[in-house]
């Protein structure tokens, strides 16, 4: 553009009304106002700062016709074929800060998996606990305001742990975690994390887990395997088992203590231990999905009836959980590793990340035809990272925003709306492959490499 493009362009103007979805406080009139089509989106955020009467200016993203601003108005309007209109509405919301680095977690090995709690713990204001798997065969439990050494050190695998998740019942908190050893085991954690104890093991999978998902109402979980299999697990009956076991168990000891009272305490705990360390006792499953032909990567539940699962085999899929098979299936271009459901408003929206490093937004819609299978149809596909993206997790309480993790060593934070990131991790980066990424709450981001940390990072 040269300076006589640049004068007119200057001098042409549009009106513009401004919309938002912010609290009232960041809310102006909807009035038309004359606006230079040179203006930007800095020029923009001047003007609505001036309107809200802030001292300082306050950097917004804007939106024309569901598109970020990324050029000047005049710009905009051409590429979207809008230069005839007389009146333009721009909808503004808050822009991402730039990540704030808040530490890491050192490990001996690999970080494959990281789950934080995400709700409150009895006695507890809120969850500030998480937990990792790693390739050194170890479970781990975090408190985030300490750094240097985890709660709980687990060992119970003979290989690399791959996936760890929270399940809950009652008042009580579990761990569930799977391996390369192929066994799935339940851990119930001690309220005050000092102890834990193996509550039950399950084998059914005949290659290394993937990936587990815990039931919306937390009594039951589903695990898929490298091999393809997906089983579905009767959680709440186990816990409720174990309990009854742990009541005769007390009262067995109670006679034990009449009877023995004279015992060495230190061999009683040595004999305790070494029963823990061989107990196996197999749990069978609830039930099997059958579909996927090759690694079934991530398992994601859907209220009760639903469990959406992802595939190396190209294929999303939808199954109904009583009847035991795929509703729909949906082939992708390329191997799935990771995606997720939209939540609160935008629930239709799936996200899908791939080894081609393209993130692949969807809508599932159900049709209007009567008994026709829901459909997906592909809104859009961002070209994300430079290598497979492993794992991607929404924002929590955000209608728009989640965050991504590359093979590049890269994290990424996205607004499902933009083909750019909202904001990227540079001053605590990974030095190796990012394995997964997790949110603690709305603002606080986990993500777990294979240069052996938990980094985090606050996010505003």
């Amino acid at each position: 553009m040269n300076i006589e493009e640049t004068e007119k362009s200057s001098s042409e103007t549009v009106q513009v009304i401004f919309k938002t979805k912010l609290p009232p406080k960041y809310q102006v009139p909807e009035t038309p106002i004359d606006l230079p089509l040179n203006l930007s989106r800095f020029g923009l955020s001047e003007i609505i700062t001036h309107l809200l009467g802030l001292e300082e200016t306050k950097i917004f993203e804007f939106l024309l016709q569901n598109e970020f601003l990324r050029a000047s108005l005049g710009e905009m309007l051409l590429k979207l074929e809008l230069t005839g209109e007389k009146i333009i509405e721009l909808e503004y919301t808050n822009s991402l800060s730039a990540p704030e680095p808040l530490g890491q977690y050192n490990h001996d090995d690999w970080v494959s998996s990281v789950h934080c709690i995400k709700r409150k713990i009895k006695n507890t204001k809120k969850s500030n606990l998480f937990v990792t798997g790693c390739y050194d065969s170890f479970v781990r439990i975090w408190d985030i305001a300490d750094q240097a050494t985890p709660k709980i050190v687990i060992k119970g695998h003979s290989n690399a742990v791959k996936v760890v998740k929270w399940a809950k019942k009652d008042c009580n908190e579990y761990v569930l975690s799977g391996g390369m050893d192929q066994r799935i085991i339940l851990w119930k954690i001690d309220q005050n994390l000092k102890m834990f104890s193996l509550v039950k093991e399950f084998q059914g999978h005949v290659s290394p887990i993937e990936s587990i998902a815990v039931s919306p109402n937390e009594k039951y979980f589903s695990s898929s395997s490298f091999d393809g299999s997906i089983l579905i697990w009767n959680l709440d009956s186990v816990i409720e088992k174990e309990k009854e076991k742990e009541k005769e168990k007390e009262k067995e000891k109670e006679k034990e203590k009449e009877k023995e009272k004279e015992e060495d305490k230190k061999t009683k705990r040595k004999r305790v231990q070494n029963q823990f360390e061989t107990e196996s006792i197999l749990i069978p499953p609830r039930g099997q999905l059958k579909g996927h032909k090759q690694r079934v990567t991530c398992l994601k539940w859907r209220e009760q009836e639903y469990i959406y699962t992802s595939s190396t085999d190209h294929c999303l899929r939808k199954f109904d959980i009583e009847k035991g098979i795929a509703v729909w299936e949906q082939r992708t271009p390329n191997s799935i590793l990771s995606f997720e459901l939209g939540e609160n408003s935008n629930k239709n929206y799936l996200i899908s990340a791939h080894t081609d490093s393209a993130i692949r937004i969807w809508d599932e819609r159900v049709s209007s035809k009567e008994q026709e299978n829901d459909s997906l149809i592909r809104l859009s596909s961002i070209k994300a990272h430079t290598s497979w993206i492993p794992s991607i997790s929404w924002r929590p309480k955000s209608q728009y925003h989640f965050a991504s993790c590359g093979y590049d060593n890269s994290v990424k934070i996205w607004d499902f709306r933009s083909q750019t990131p909202s904001a990227m991790i540079t001053k605590n980066k990974h030095t190796d492959k990012v394995l997964m990424v997790d949110w603690n709450d709305s603002n606080t981001l986990l993500s777990a490499s294979a240069d052996k940390k938990v980094k985090i990072n606050k996010i505003i």
